[in-house]
């Protein structure tokens, strides 16, 4: 009933003295930007404009209503046609839609998309450039109603294969190449991730003409696999699935490569739709029915954005102040969980230095940890810290509480077993004290996977001061297979 009355209160804002005579041709429509990266989709433009609305440029002037709505299908109502030229697959050729007052608009989501009721025209100087300088990628922000930040980065890419190519060797080089620099925003978003609780979605869309496949060719895509399952496709539904199977793979294989990860991995955490599209239109010659055959796809991630706060940057330090613990929070002055803003495959280095005081370190990334023995003096300002550690007669249990606590496995001696000697906690020397590196450094190769690293500083004395500095580079290791 909502939509309904909806649906009703849009047709009430149209003039009622100007007759609606519909001409019973319905036209593609998909919003009024022309490249992959609509100013405005189709629904939004069909929205604001079946109510009084203004041009950006015309800020205090009010038009009335252009489209109006009857049921779920949109009317073009008028005064005069409209232009819309949507660029088409091959970043030469437009698709022109004259629509005329009482045409119905129906609303594709993707510009080239947009091909029923159009003409296939060359595009002008003015529209090649702006689909040149518009690029591929688009990257939005908006917050949610729950008030969180959400980020999302889309890359998309459009190609044809040559006429009955479907196989990976018949993407050339130059393909290869082309579609790896539209890639290229993606991968940067995914080698230093910048989103949490965020998804990675592929879309890939293949279509043909109505121009069915030979007899030979519709033998050679069932011999690989791909059988047409609807006569009137005539060969064109198994060509799709072909291509999509290709570009999965092509798609798979390069960001498996450049994100050091493994297919396994990767899948699991993407979700890959593929829509096949037989039959979308014909063309009386190979030129205009080029139009019609076409891969597409689009990676798109989304999820919230990384506050700065829960940042560790490379080659950078933190200060921290152990604040003087007690057995209730076992003992823990310092914690934190960071995402580390390394490029997938950097070897991260971080270094503890408890400056004088002893405390003792806790790092953990994916199934790596590190617990450090104390590290600092053991003597200062007329304290001795040895003794003072060793008279705290809970202090390892509740380590070890700890250390189970964020899903450790590990004890003091197992991680750490000259922390003790003869049943007696020791103090190591520390960066400062020209102490030894593995001793106060911990070393991991930054994964694909948005794994937080896990940071507890282990602080019972009171005065403790600290910092904790990062390093990255590349590593030495060939990508995983």
């Amino acid at each position: 009933m909502e939509i309904k009355r909806f649906s009703g209160w849009l047709n009430e804002q149209t003039d009622p003295t100007k007759p609606f005579v519909k001409t019973g041709i319905a036209r593609d429509f998909a919003g009024s930007g022309f490249t992959a990266s609509s100013a405005s989709t189709a629904d939004e433009w069909l929205k604001s404009r079946s109510v009084v609305w203004k041009t950006p440029t015309e800020t205090t002037a009010t038009r009335s209503p252009i489209v109006k709505k009857e049921g779920s299908n949109w009317f073009y109502i008028g005064p005069s046609n409209m232009v819309f030229r949507y660029m088409q697959p091959d970043g030469k050729n437009v698709m022109e839609f004259i629509y005329n007052p009482g045409d119905q608009l129906t609303p594709v989501s993707d510009p080239k998309l947009a091909k029923v009721g159009g003409t296939l025209k060359p595009a002008n100087a003015a529209e090649l450039e702006k689909f040149k300088t518009a690029g591929n990628s688009t990257t939005t922000v908006n917050t949610d109603a729950s008030g969180k930040k959400l980020s999302a980065t889309a890359a998309k890419f459009n190609f044809n294969f040559d006429s009955g190519r479907y196989a990976p060797e018949d993407i050339t080089p130059e393909k290869s190449a082309q579609l790896m620099q539209d890639l290229g925003p993606i991968l940067a978003e995914l080698a230093i991730p910048k989103l949490k609780n965020g998804k990675l979605e592929i879309v890939i869309t293949a279509s043909t003409s109505t121009l069915g496949v030979s007899a030979a060719l519709k033998a050679q895509l069932a011999a690989a696999g791909f059988k047409s399952t609807n006569a009137k496709y005539n060969g064109n539904d198994a060509l799709c699935n072909a291509r999509l199977a290709t570009i999965e793979k092509f798609i798979i294989d390069k960001f498996v490569a450049a994100l050091k990860t493994t297919p396994e991995a990767f899948k699991a955490k993407v979700t890959i739709t593929k829509n096949p599209l037989p039959n979308s239109g014909s063309g009386a010659t190979d030129e205009e029915r080029k139009a019609f055959q076409y891969i597409a796809a689009e990676i798109k991630q989304t999820g919230e954005q990384i506050g700065p706060t829960e940042q560790l940057s490379c080659n950078a330090k933190f200060d921290g102040v152990g604040v003087k613990a007690d057995a209730n929070v076992n003992y823990v002055g310092f914690k934190r969980d960071l995402y580390v803003m390394a490029a997938v495959g950097d070897q991260v280095s971080l270094k503890f230095d408890p400056i004088s005081v002893p405390d003792m370190v806790y790092f953990r990334y994916k199934n790596q940890e590190f617990l450090s023995t104390w590290l600092g003096v053991t003597n200062g300002g007329g304290r001795n810290f040895q003794n003072e550690l060793n008279a705290i007669a809970d202090l390892e249990s509740k380590i070890n509480a700890e250390l189970a606590a964020v899903g450790s496995t590990g004890t003091v001696a197992k991680l750490a077993p000259m922390a003790k000697v003869n049943g007696k906690w020791i103090i190591q020397p520390g960066p400062g004290q020209g102490g030894k590196a593995e001793q106060f450094t911990f070393i991991f190769d930054k994964d694909f996977a948005l794994d937080k690293l896990t940071v507890r500083c282990f602080s019972p004395l009171d005065g403790t001061r600290f910092n904790i500095s990062t390093g990255c580079g590349k590593t030495k290791s060939a990508p995983k297979k």
